[in-house]
């Protein structure tokens, strides 16, 4: 999660440095579908290999684990749906909007997971917090957002983030059953992980098509015009 919100984060300065609305929506959009595409693979993999992961990190086997594992990949993918529609906010100047829906999130993190821990142990504070995020990210930021962005849900939400998700989700749970065919963890998760990379290019760019691949070269392009020895000191001025 750290490593995609860094590199999803890095096109934020663009985005406010634009008075084109449209062009704004545009590249939110697109780097939404990519961005999400590639979580959805990543946290997919995690939640399918999470027995094999825990076993790796705690040396034994715990259903504990591995069901926070899987609560949390959900919370981490719920927060990348929206990541894109929460910078167009900002960058459109209705940052306020988002402060208040914000500040609901600690009290109802807070009685969740009180509620939720007395009821169902330690991994109630985990459905507490996958509760709070879906709810804000699902139900509550739609209200905010449609109004000020005008833009229908469907695109916000579902085209640029659950269809990517989903798809990504469904790539690594069929590249890691094929790793599963293998004995071990860490065969589990090298097999599984390089199926999923190679299965995950491939369905990726297919579902980008020809306009999203060209897009998609373009910025990788510009990235590397942009890194070049004669710019270095350029990029390093604070």
């Amino acid at each position: 999660m750290a490593v995609l919100l860094t590199g999803y984060n890095a096109v934020l300065p663009a985005l406010f440095g634009s008075d084109d609305v449209v062009g704004q929506k545009s590249a939110t959009a697109f780097l939404s579908r990519v961005f999400v595409f590639v979580g959805g693979t990543a946290l997919g993999l995690t939640a399918a290999l999470r027995g094999d992961i825990v076993e790796l990190l705690l040396g034994h086997s715990s259903a504990l684990a591995e069901r926070t594992m899987l609560l949390f990949c959900g919370v981490g993918l719920a927060n990348l749906v929206v990541h894109g529609g929460v910078w167009l906010l900002m960058a459109t100047g209705h940052h306020g909007a988002l402060a208040r829906a914000v500040a609901l999130e600690l009290p109802l993190n807070l009685a969740l997971t009180v509620v939720l821990v007395a009821a169902w142990g330690a991994i109630g504070a985990a459905v507490a917090t996958l509760t709070t995020v879906v709810v804000l990210d699902l139900a509550i930021f739609p209200v905010i957002a449609r109004p000020r962005l005008r833009q229908s849900l469907v695109d916000l939400l579902v085209r640029n983030g659950l269809v990517p998700a989903t798809i990504g989700v469904a790539v690594a749970a069929a590249a890691s059953r094929m790793g599963a065919l293998a004995s071990g963890p860490w065969l589990h998760l090298v097999i599984g992980s390089g199926l999923t990379a190679v299965v995950g290019a491939g369905v990726g760019m297919a579902f980008l098509g020809p306009q999203g691949r060209a897009g998609l070269a373009r910025a990788i392009t510009k990235a590397s015009v942009a890194t070049e020895p004669g710019d270095q000191g350029v990029a390093e001025r604070p």
